[in-house]
């Protein structure tokens, strides 16, 4: 078992600091460990036969380009751990593989396409899948040909050496190899490529797919796996600036799993990034984005500097540059709002019986019939924070919504944190009843909404006895509860049951204006209905003590003097 110690060393130096790795990395690694206490229950566990075999594999193979070009495939630590985690965890019912999906995000220069193309080359030839297509995708045929063309340079190292290889693989065609024993054939695919053949795809290897505008060439190759016993998604890329992509959205998803807020074990991912707070600055903080920093053949710190001493001096295109493509730091004019770690700390189990007739205050964002909407209340008690988060989904839509939003919908419903309303459209009436559920339960100040959507139900609740108030969607309305909402939570003074809200909370990302006043970026976020409606809530909430405090004062002033 040689070829799996550096995998496991790599392991053991993330756990124990040797490594300096970020949160994602260090979640990834513990992922491993919990997966192995865990086996039992999830019915999976670890062939490490089959790990050191993908390993001993791929160390056959040569490096096609730079100082190593030639030289046998010298793994490093985290790229071992990487074939380690995906061929190495099986599901006991059949015994295949089970990570069908990888994302690796990583800096430049790090030796992630060399990664992918020996990976391509080992299912190609050593899978012993037959009848199989294995395809090299990006969103323009260079890219794609840039990881296809290494495949092929591996390629020939191996015709060359056996002749077991030249007997079953033909001398390769310009964009195209075959393996006609098998059935099988690996080629590109790309926008201006022709269309994948068949439905028989074993493997893809999506490059840089930050670039791409939506993600529909990468569904459409994993829709036509899903005859296949092991297919592997490999999707790797570099930081980009658009957090309105596919690759920001998956992104996204793999944090999701890997904080434990989504679950999905078939999903494999590693994020090579600073954290949040890191000094981008700090040249003892790059090798978080760059693994492969200063070992041979790799890229070197005295060249990272001199990229960053360019950027520094070439203005602000050139710094954000260096941030996307050589510290994998997405880049954007939209910012993301609260860290995670303060946000699970608020997720607690609340008592709503202790709060009954306590003033409480309401948001309520609605949607079209069609998608989510959201009813929240805060209430307050010895300065902390308590939200109440009621969502809505129709029933009949939940396949589509969940395949569109990333989020488990019907787990969660099964779990009572979201309501799933009969029909293909939300009825409203189980919102109104919500409300003035909640009117009759506590004392219900006021309730503020977003005009879109609500002019029906507002009168309808109006009607039943509740006070209600326009809120509108804009900077003024919504910075100071932005504002009042990181400052208790920083404070520990946020509490709320519902996960789908801690979930809602990491897909925010806000928008600032010229004066820098802040609200939610419908554009830019994911879903975030049940964050918007706290944030009215909250606002609310404000708004009704800064006029009771009015009040105050003006009752305490009489004939120029004030009474307190």
């Amino acid at each position: 078992m040689n070829n799996i110690k550096l995998a496991k060393g790599y392991i053991n130096d993330v756990l124990s600091g040797n490594v300096l790795a970020n949160e994602f990395i260090k979640l990834a690694v513990k992922r491993h460990k919990r997966f192995i206490k865990e086996s039992k229950e999830k019915g999976i566990y670890f062939d490490e036969s089959a790990a050191e075999r993908a390993i001993m594999i791929i160390k056959q193979f040569r490096h096609t380009g730079g100082d190593a070009a030639g030289k046998r495939f010298q793994l490093l630590g985290w790229q071992a751990f990487i074939i380690y985690f995906i061929f190495g965890w099986k599901k006991k019912e059949n015994n295949a593989r089970l990570i069908r999906k990888a994302y690796v995000e990583i800096s430049k220069k790090n030796g992630k396409t060399e990664l992918a193309a020996a990976i391509a080359l080992m299912m190609f030839l050593f899978d012993g899948e037959k009848g199989s297509q294995i395809y090299v995708t990006a969103s323009n045929f260079n890219q794609a040909n840039l990881c296809f063309t290494g495949v092929k340079k591996m390629l020939k190292h191996m015709r060359y050496e056996s002749e077991t290889i030249r007997r079953l693989i033909p001398q390769p065609l310009k964009y195209k190899i075959q393996f006609p024993d098998a059935g099988s054939y690996m080629s590109i695919l790309s926008k201006n490529a022709d269309g994948a053949e068949g439905v028989n795809v074993h493997a893809s290897i999506n490059d840089e797919i930050h670039t791409l505008k939506t993600g529909q060439s990468v569904f459409n190759v994993e829709s036509a796996m899903v005859a296949r016993r092991q297919p592997l998604s490999f999707n790797i890329t570099t930081a980009g600036h658009n957090k309105g992509s596919y690759c920001y959205q998956l992104r996204k998803n793999c944090i999701d799993v890997l904080r434990g807020i989504k679950e999905d074990d078939t999903l494999f991912s590693l994020v090579y990034t600073l954290d949040k707070n890191d000094d981008w600055t700090d040249p003892d903080l790059w090798i978080k984005a760059n693994p492969s920093l200063g070992i041979n053949g790799g890229i070197q710190l005295s060249a990272l500097k001199a990229e960053y001493k360019k950027a520094v001096n070439e203005g602000q295109q050139q710094v954000n540059y260096f941030k996307t493509r050589h510290l994998n730091v997405w880049v954007s004019a939209i910012a993301e709002w609260l860290p995670d770690v303060l946000v699970k700390e608020s997720l607690k189990p609340i008592d709503w019986g202790k709060f009954s007739k306590c003033n409480i205050y309401g948001g309520l964002d609605l949607s079209t019939v069609f998608d989510l909407s959201a009813f929240v209340f805060v209430t307050e008690q010895d300065g902390v924070f308590y939200f109440n988060a009621k969502l809505y989904l129709p029933e009949e839509n939940i396949d589509e919504l969940e395949k569109k939003h990333g989020a488990p919908y019907r787990q969660w419903s099964k779990e009572g944190y979201i309501t799933l309303t009969p029909g293909n459209v939300i009825d409203y009436d189980y919102i109104k009843r919500d409300i003035l559920k909640a009117a009759d339960e506590y004392n219900l100040i006021k309730l503020a909404y977003d005009r879109k959507f609500s002019t029906k139900i507002v009168s309808e609740i109006t009607a039943g006895g509740v006070d209600t108030m326009a809120f509108s969607q804009n900077t003024t309305s919504f910075n100071p509860s932005i504002t009042e909402f990181e400052t208790l939570i920083k404070n520990n003074k946020i509490k709320f049951d519902n996960k789908i809200i801690r979930w809602m909370i990491s897909n925010v990302a806000l928008f600032s204006d010229l004066e820098g006043a802040r609200k939610v970026s419908r554009k830019h976020s994911g879903k975030v209905d049940g964050v918007v409606a706290l944030l009215m809530a909250m606002g609310q909430y404000l708004i009704c003590q800064s006029e009771v405090d009015h009040i105050d004062l003006a009752d305490s002033y009489k004939d120029g003097i004030f009474f307190l």
